[in-house]
């Protein structure tokens, strides 16, 4: 049967013992990248003082049970500070 089968010996021996060499290739070359040096983030950068501005109603108005955006922010902490 594999006399006359070569489509399934190249399918099925040759291709795999070629990605498998080529995966470990990548797997090798991997190791030879260089890491980028730490880069330092604050908060120094931003405009002060940092609020959230958030819509006071309800985008999608459902029924009556809609609970308004404000009063969920108030139950929030910092809450008269932050918002």
């Amino acid at each position: 049967m594999y006399r006359r089968d070569w489509c399934g010996i190249i399918c099925e021996v040759i291709v795999p013992i070629v990605m498998v060499l080529v995966g470990l290739h990548f797997a090798g070359s991997a190791s030879k990248l260089s890491q980028s040096p730490p880069r330092f983030q604050s908060t120094g950068s931003l405009p002060n003082p940092q609020r959230i501005v958030m819509n006071s109603n309800p985008v999608n108005i459902t029924g009556n049970d809609d609970v308004p955006s404000s009063e969920i922010f108030g139950n929030l902490p910092n809450a008269t500070s932050a918002f």
